[in-house]
Parts: C-alpha cells; structure tokens; sequence
C-alpha cells in the first residue's frame, strides 16, 4: 500500500503548472533597408598586338593540292586584317617534308619566293607572294610531319638559315594545314615535348596560339591545339573563307568577347562600341532559338564565362566597348552601396 500511495503522490505532482514569470517581449516586425540597384561600367578598349609572327605550315603531299588551292584562294580574306592595319607582321611557309634533301621549305626551312623568306609590312603584294609560297605542289615525302616541320623551323634553324622571321617581342600563331596525321618521329621530338616548348615560347599566353585546318586522324595536331590554345577546324570543308576569317581575327589580336569586372543582373546589361572617330553604336542582345539554335540579335551573355560576345560584329582597332549593367546584390563592393 505504501507503494501504491508514492506513485499517485508523484502523478500528482506531474500535473502542476509552473509560471516563468514573465510574458515574452513582443518583437518588431522585420523593416530591412530596400537593397538600392548598383550599377557598373566596364570600358575595354579593343587592341592589336603590335607585332605578330605567324607560321604556316602547308602539307606537301600527293592529296593536298586542293587543299593549297583552298588556302590561297581564301588568303586575302586572312590578310584583311592586316594589309593597312599599322600590324608589324610576318606570314612565312614551311612544309611537313623534313627530309634534308628536299625541295624549298622542307627540313623546317621558310620557303622563299622572288628572295624573300616571308612576307611583311613592306612586301608589295604579300597576297599574290603568300599564294606562290603556299603552292607547294605535292612532291612532298611521306610521312607528314608537321610538328617536326615547325619545331625545326622555329627552333634549330631559327638563328641560321630562317633568321629575322622570328621575333622574341612578337606574338607567334602557328597555323597547320593537313589531311593526314603527324608522324613525327620521337627522336626529335615528342607531342607532349611539343607542347610543352612551344608553351614555353611566349610567357603570356595570349602572345602564342596553335591552330590547323586538319583531318579527323590529326590527334597530336588536335591534342596541341588543345593544350596550346587555337582555332580547329576541318580540311574536308569546302568553304574555307570562314575560318580563314577566324584565324585572322586571332593572330591580329582582335577579339569578341570582353569580361564584366562584376556580375550582372540578368537582362541589365547595355552594350554599346565607340570607335576611334568618336561614333558611338548601340547593340541588342541576341535571342538564341533553343530547337534550331538560330540567333537572332547582335551579342549574347555568357553565365559561365561572365562574358558578351559578339555574334559576327568584330570592333576596330583602338574601339571602345562600353559594358553598364546592374551588378547582382550579393556582388556589390563596399565602396559601390550607397549610405
């Protein structure tokens, strides 16, 4: 009976109130300060590398003749970006024949033409003495070794027999043309050893691309223009004048695509180019068609990248993109809130 009388008194005891003391404070309702919209211009003046070298590498072999006549038919639509341009340039041929005994441009030789090694700033009609040096017929040796070709030519016989067309201060653009792979023997020089000396070239990396127009089987070509940094494009193509367009675009150093200093709001951003005479243009951003991925517009926003590209419109030299848009909240510098 004792027990039963301890259990009850306890379950009695478990069904008292307790006061705390006090009531809880009620709370102000939330007010935070309106987050006022920040905006930023970003100015990027477009500008050539004052001094450009650039290396063709034309493929010798008995199935490239097309391929030359592709290249030199195309080649003015290259050079547009430096005949009258003010560019400091240098365009000289090599071939994938590095056989010591061959032919003019073989073993990593610059091809010459009417005595001249390359063709430059000075040279009257550098397209019609391009077309000659990039005709190189298809006597060439199997196998093709294009990287051997240009290591030689930029490498061992740089200071000898190629003198005065390389140069330490210019950016360097090496451009390979070939329907067949490299075959270039490890002895001279590997693919990763290639990459790794011709990287090693330039310190920025701007200041150095590698790009061909190859074939499907041009994996080490590929593998460097990977690595390297370039344009790839197909030599089965029909139309070269595209690529063409490409390549020169990027050996002068003009660029599309320009990067925000901050991220933007999406839908805020204004575009707009100045050129050097002072007119100032306004450019609408691109609606890309998602089934057909048409585009329909004159830039587009890279998320990603944080970067406008343009979608054909390229600036002239000394331009000015001018890039205002809302920066996002979460992005706003110290100094950018207002008090």
């Amino acid at each position: 009976m004792q027990t039963t009388r301890f259990i009850a008194v306890a379950m009695a005891a478990g069904c008292i109130d307790y006061d705390i003391g006090q009531d809880l404070p009620e709370w102000p309702a939330p007010a935070p300060r309106p987050v006022d919209e920040v905006t930023r211009t970003d100015v990027i003046l477009q500008t050539q590398t004052p001094k450009v070298d650039i290396l063709w590498m034309v493929d010798n072999s008995c199935s490239m003749g097309d391929d030359q006549t592709r290249l030199t038919q195309n080649f003015p639509t290259f050079m547009d970006y430096f005949v009258g341009s003010g560019l400091d340039y240098h365009v000289g041929v090599t071939s994938s024949d590095i056989i010591s005994t061959a032919p003019n441009g073989a073993d990593g030789k610059l091809v010459i033409q009417r005595g001249l090694k390359f063709i430059d700033i000075d040279t009257p009609d550098p397209i019609l003495i391009f077309s000659e040096m990039a005709t190189l017929g298809i006597g060439g040796r199997f196998p093709e070794k294009g990287l051997g070709g240009t290591y030689k030519c930029l490498e061992e016989k740089r200071d000898t027999i190629n003198a005065g067309f390389y140069r330490d201060e210019a950016s360097l653009h090496t451009i390979i043309i070939s329907d067949e792979p490299d075959y270039t023997q490890s002895s001279l020089i590997t693919q990763p050893e290639y990459e790794q000396w011709y990287s090693g070239l330039k310190a920025e990396q701007g200041d150095r691309t590698f790009s061909g127009i190859i074939s499907a089987g041009g994996s080490r070509y590929r593998q460097t223009i990977d690595a390297v940094g370039g344009i790839e494009d197909s030599v089965l193509n029909s139309d070269w004048s595209e690529v063409l367009q490409r390549l020169g675009i990027q050996a002068a150093g003009l660029k599309r695509e320009y990067f925000l200093s901050g991220v933007p709001v999406l839908g805020t951003i204004e575009v707009t180019v100045e050129n050097p005479g002072g007119a100032v243009i306004a450019f609408d951003e691109a609606v890309v068609d998602p089934v057909t991925g048409s585009v329909d517009g004159e830039w587009t926003y890279d998320e990603a990248r944080n970067s406008v590209t343009f979608v054909e419109f390229v600036p002239d030299s000394l331009s000015k993109v001018v890039l205002h848009y809302t920066v996002l909240a979460s992005q706003q510098s110290v100094d950018e809130i207002p008090e």
